[in-house]
């Protein structure tokens, strides 16, 4: 199963790790894969694949991708431990053997404790459903190995039915379904007319609670930077204000180097010079205490 989604890209991260900044060639076929999972239209890939350029750049590739087009295929089920590949297939009939790669350090898990507000909104709603007789077909078809493409997409198969192929899959589908069976517990039907039950009194429901108060009470928003960089802890430490519950903060740089602080003031002298919360004696303490190791 997979779904799509809005999810930003990094094109250029994403054209510096499949290129080793340049390296290795970022092909045509790379550039069909990508907009496959972006969900662009045929006539988008039709030009690419009639374009007599075999090898593209950033800048090439951002002539193609719209910024403000955001929309995704990905799996639905199933994560990536740390990040997602964007290159990965998650529609099973648009998968092209070398784009990628199951890393052991990001793997590719299952994950049917999450649920569907984890993936984000699908587009329209919809979940696309893809079976496995018809998947492993078209990879007949199209000369794909059909083992790969079980491990790929369908990994139950083959961990504990030890299918690999469609003509094992025919072989052993009354056993996969008898295993499916057994894999619902009665407890799961109990859970499930619990959850019903909450949406059959929101919806039968004749009016609607009288709320003492509704809106936003709080909200946190943390911005994420994709690129990886060295942050000298001097630049950090100049973004740092003293307050009047913390009104001292010390930065040791390291050896030869003077110590900075930062003082809270709510005062100011008559030459316009701020006066410390603290007394002079409490800085002077403080100082010597705090910090006397880098």
């Amino acid at each position: 199963m997979y779904i799509t989604v809005n999810k930003q890209i990094n094109i250029l991260e994403l054209y510096q790790k499949y290129t080793q900044k340049d390296r290795i060639e970022f092909t045509r076929e790379h550039v069909i894969q990508l907009l496959q999972n972006m969900n662009y239209d045929d006539s988008t890939l039709e030009s690419i694949r009639t374009n007599e350029k075999t090898h593209y750049f950033y800048d090439d590739l951002i002539e193609y991708i719209d910024p403000d087009k955001n929309m995704l295929n990905i799996p639905f089920g199933r994560t990536f431990a740390k990040q997602y590949e964007p290159m990965f297939s998650a529609n099973p009939y648009d998968y092209n053997p070398g784009f990628f790669t199951p890393s052991p350090k990001n793997p590719l898990i299952v994950s049917d404790n999450l649920l569907l507000l984890n993936y984000g909104t699908p587009l329209d709603n919809t979940i696309y459903l893809c079976f496995a007789e018809d998947v492993l077909e078209h990879a007949i078809q199209n000369n794909q190995n059909e083992s790969t493409i079980t491990q790929t997409y369908f990994p139950l198969l083959m961990e504990d039915d030890e299918i690999n192929s469609k003509a094992m899959l025919f072989e052993k589908k009354q056993q996969v379904i008898v295993r499916s069976k057994s894999r619902i517990k009665p407890d799961a039907f109990v859970l499930y007319k619990a959850i019903d039950f909450f949406y059959d009194v929101f919806r039968k429901r004749k009016s609607d609670l009288a709320y003492s108060e509704r809106g936003i009470v709080y909200y946190s928003v943390l911005l994420r930077n994709n690129i990886q960089a060295k942050l000298p802890l001097e630049i950090i430490f100049k973004n740092i204000h003293a307050t009047k519950t913390v009104p001292f903060i010390k930065y040791n740089p390291g050896q030869m180097r003077e110590n900075v602080y930062r003082l809270y003031s709510e005062k100011i002298s008559r030459n316009g010079k701020k006066i410390p919360f603290l007394s002079e004696t409490a800085i002077m303490q403080l100082s010597r205490k705090i910090g006397k190791k880098n």
